[in-house]
């Protein structure tokens, strides 16, 4: 039987304490709302390394998905990425269209996915057309 590998979506109100409740064993990554800067990334980066040694979870083993659902994010995806080695992905939010509408979210998206492609991640997007 393989083992169920499962991510957990954190809130950007208390991340902290969303990882304590979400980083166990059998957990691959964490989805990080609202993501606007380095900064937010680089903290959950440290508390999910914590909690990895007190857990016994192998080092490096959970991944941090960023969702950008700000302009600011947009402006910042670049540092968002490079911030930590366990962002291999991004993400543009939906909530992005309260703050740019509906025009400027197609421009969100392919500013991110520029930024995705030049760092070598994958932009994960979930306002592609479904096959």
């Amino acid at each position: 039987m393989s083992e169920v590998m499962v991510q957990v979506r954190i809130s950007a109100a208390a991340p902290e304490a969303d990882l304590g409740a979400a980083v166990w064993p059998g957990v691959a990554s964490v989805a990080c709302a609202r993501v606007e800067s380095a900064e937010h990334i680089e903290r959950v980066d440290v508390e999910i390394s914590r909690l990895e040694r007190h857990r016994g979870i192998r080092p490096g083993q959970v991944e941090i998905k960023p969702i950008i659902e700000t302009t600011r994010g947009v402006r910042h995806a670049p540092e968002i990425v490079r911030c930590s080695a366990r962002t291999k992905t991004i993400a543009v939010g939906p909530s992005i269209t309260l703050e740019v509408g509906d025009d400027a979210l197609e421009y969100a998206r392919f500013e991110c996915e520029l930024h995705a492609r030049a760092l070598g991640v994958t932009l994960l997007d979930p306002f592609a057309p479904r096959d």
